[in-house]
Parts: C-alpha cells; structure tokens; sequence
C-alpha cells in the first residue's frame, strides 16, 4: 500500500489535499502509519453545513469540513487536523460506538491548537507554501487568538454525576467551557508530541459508568505528562 492512499479527498480540492498530506506526516510521526492508515476515509467540504464533523455512519468514514473557502487554510489547519485526532482515536476502540464526548472533544481542540504551532514551523514543507511563504505568520496568528479566548464557563473541579453527564452531552456544541482545559493540555503537547498515542489508549480505561476514565490504571501503565495532565482534566464526582 503507498503511503495514505486510504485517504482521498473528493471532489478533489488542492487546498484540502496538500494540507491533508501535509498533516498526515505528522500525525503519522504521533499515531503511527498504521493507525493513519487503517481505516479508508473520505475528505471534503461542505460550505453550506454547519459544523465539521468526522462522519462514521458511512463507508468509508468521511471528515466534513464547514469552510465559506479551503483558500482559508489555517482555518483548514484547525478543522482538519481536530477531525483526525477523532479518526487515530477511532482506531483503537474496541467499541466504536462509545464515545466520551467531553474528554476526547478537548483532547481534539488541544490537538488542533498543536496543529496550528506545527504548521506555523514548518509551512514550508508544504506544496501550498509556494504560493504564499509568508502565511506562516497567520497561523500563528489563529493560535494566539485561540488562546486568548475567554471561557464562558468552567468545568468545577467538584461536580455531580448529573453535571458531568450534561456537559458530556453538550460537548460538542458547547466547546468555549473547556478553554482553560484545552489550553492546559495544549501546553503539555507542545512540549510532548509524541505522546499523544496515549490517546488512543484512553477507551481501554473507561470506567463502567462510561463517563469517566480510571486514571490510577492508566497512570500506573503509562505515567507521562500527558495522560498525567488528562488527569487533572477529570473532574471529581461529588459524594451524595
């Protein structure tokens, strides 16, 4: 099999294509080429709909992207990259269709913000650079504005059942109360790339309640930064 060949990009979009490629490199380096590799997926955009989204009800699976324009590539950079974290994510649950919506949601937003730094430093490698070497300079842009963003809310470090369960279910609509958590473990990937592959780990220690991960398992396994910082992204459940 040549490298990606699973990924395909139709209607054929340059745009789309040569940062696709251009992410799937690193991703490839974080994940591994296998798991980048393991599952054919279909990527496109749809400027009329009204979120990105990575579509696994389909065959082959597809990530959607929402853009007035792929001539905006570092909002490319944002979506795409948040959509293939979901996808190496995927690739390891033994059940596909659980997902912990409010940690993988700020595990992705985290992600894509590493994205943002990743393609600030090396823009050059990608083919898109020749026409315009000077847009690294606006990806770094995006990534200060998306760190500066104030939360509307804040996940308490002490919260109900019922709490943790709403904001679960919000997850994907309601992402600005997880900016303090996303910028936190944002941080640690900077510093740690390669550590990301812990998420793919993160469905093997789902407690049975199926809202929370049992992190003295995962820590006693793999105690790096990372899994250490998702840790701290957990919020106790309060004692009735």
């Amino acid at each position: 099999m040549r490298p990606y060949e699973n990924w395909i990009v139709a209607p054929y979009d340059e745009n789309i294509y040569s940062i696709l490629h251009f992410l799937l490199h690193k991703f490839s380096h974080i994940f591994g080429t296998e798991v980048m590799n393991m599952e054919t997926c279909t990527v496109f955009n749809d400027p009329s709909s009204p979120c990105p989204m990575l579509i696994t009800n389909k065959n082959p699976v597809m990530i959607r992207l929402s853009q007035e324009s792929t001539r905006y590539w570092a909002q490319t950079v944002y979506q795409l990259s948040h959509e293939m974290c979901h996808y190496a994510i995927r690739q390891r649950k033994t059940n596909k269709d659980i997902t912990l919506k409010w940690l993988e949601e700020t595990i992705c937003e985290a992600v894509s913000l590493y994205a943002l730094e990743f393609a600030s430093k090396n823009w050059y490698r990608c083919p898109l650079s020749s026409k315009d070497p000077s847009f690294a300079t606006a990806f770094s842009n995006y990534l200060g504005n998306e760190l500066i963003r104030a939360p509307r809310t804040v996940l308490r470090d002490c919260v109900t059942f019922d709490d943790l369960k709403k904001c679960d279910d919000n997850a994907e609509e309601q992402r600005d109360g997880r900016l303090i958590e996303r910028n936190f473990l944002y941080s640690v990937i900077s510093k740690q790339p390669e550590d990301c592959l812990c998420f793919c780990d993160m469905y093997r220690y789902l407690n049975e309640d199926q809202l929370t991960i049992d992190f003295d398992k995962w820590l006693a396994d793999n105690p790096s930064a990372i899994v250490q910082c998702l840790s701290q992204i957990q919020p106790k459940i309060a004692k009735n």
